[in-house]
């Protein structure tokens, strides 16, 4: 069994072994994650790999998209986002709801927050 900790910026990841409950360490040794993903040509990154494209590829580095779940392009707390805080870009979809459009794959792409 696998669980997973979801923060805005940051996830963790712990299995249940015989012994207990072990937290997963990435690549780089590290237990904590950065949740964002990356979207690159065709390429997709994620965890530390698009935390070091975010600056050369901003708006296409996804990232704290936690705060999006569950919510309506209309609510007041995602129109603020768009406004003062995201690089990238938050469109509206069909029923008011909540796009995430990146470049990738030699186009543009909508994905939505789950």
């Amino acid at each position: 069994i696998v669980g997973i900790d979801l923060g805005n910026s940051h996830l963790v990841a712990a299995q249940v072994r015989s012994r207990g409950v072990d937290v997963l360490l990435n690549g780089s040794s590290q237990r904590l994650n950065p949740a964002m993903a990356g979207f690159n040509g065709k390429e997709r990154t994620t965890l530390d790999a698009a935390k070091n494209q975010i600056n050369s590829n901003y708006k296409n580095t996804v990232t704290q998209v936690k705060r999006l779940i569950g919510r309506k392009f209309s609510d007041p707390v995602v129109q603020a986002d768009i406004q003062d805080y995201h690089l990238f870009k938050i469109v509206p979809l069909d029923d008011d709801e909540i796009g995430v459009e990146v470049s990738y794959d030699e186009g543009s792409k909508v994905f939505t927050p789950q």
